[in-house]
């Protein structure tokens, strides 16, 4: 019974405790970030949308300046959902998203999962991501970012936040994304948003790659799996059909 009251209570207080809420409100950083690696992903302006574990409400905003009509946001915070809605924007409080989802059959034509997924139990993912699966109509899109355990630096995304409790591998998604139902999906790395700050432009155009390609050869003579996407986050887009 404690264990189940301080899972409840990080998850209703969530805005108070994790990462996200230290920013001071929504970012828009975070919305030129989300916007430059998810946006050609979008299903169009009259689609229906669903952010699932909205958090500041970065997607929605995003939604609501590209003049997206049929946008909402689920979450079983309450403070999530209090700052949501503050915003004007609907977001459904719940116990249980998976349930949620299985009363949504064939609702949604892009359904967004933006550092979610790497929250929920393990004992819990097949039946979330059939949920998944089931809300969306036929040609429906979700969007999937984790923590990358194939990253170097992975625990900073798996360990940055109390409440994560796992990362995943291009191999593990895809097996969790076929016991969804997904047949059709692809994977992509994380892309920092271009700017003109001269640090950025060395790191991301001549450090990183250089030292990702030394972690492949280093994994490749000791015969280890050397996977191509070795950013911190992963990203599945996966489409039903």
């Amino acid at each position: 019974m404690k264990n189940e009251k301080s899972s409840k209570g990080l998850a209703n207080n969530y805005l108070k405790t994790a990462p996200i809420g230290q920013a001071g409100g929504v970012s828009a950083l975070k919305i030129r970030w989300i916007e430059h690696n998810f946006s050609k992903f979008f299903k169009g302006k009259e689609a229906v949308y669903l952010d699932i574990g909205p958090g500041q409400g970065e997607t929605l905003f995003l939604w609501k300046q590209l003049n997206f009509e049929n946008i909402s946001g689920v979450d079983i915070s309450r403070s999530v959902c209090e700052h949501i809605k503050k915003l004007d924007f609907d977001c459904d409080l719940v116990d249980s998203t998976e349930i949620y989802l299985k009363n949504k059959k064939n609702t949604f034509d892009f359904i967004m999962l933006n550092d979610v997924v790497e929250h929920i139990s393990k004992e819990n993912l097949a039946g979330f991501m059939i949920a998944v699966h089931e809300a969306l109509k036929i040609d429906g899109r979700v969007i999937i970012k984790v923590p990358n355990a194939q990253s170097p630096h992975f625990s900073l995304g798996r360990y940055g936040d109390l409440t994560h409790v796992q990362s995943f591998t291009e191999l593990s998604l895809t097996q969790l994304l076929k016991i969804g139902g997904f047949d059709e999906f692809i994977f992509l790395p994380e892309k920092q948003i271009k700017n003109l700050n001269i640090k950025a432009i060395i790191s991301n155009y001549l450090i990183m790659p250089i030292y990702f390609w030394w972690i492949r050869k280093i994994r490749s003579a000791t015969y280890h799996l050397s996977p191509e996407i070795l950013t911190q986050a992963i990203i599945v887009v996966a489409t039903k059909k």
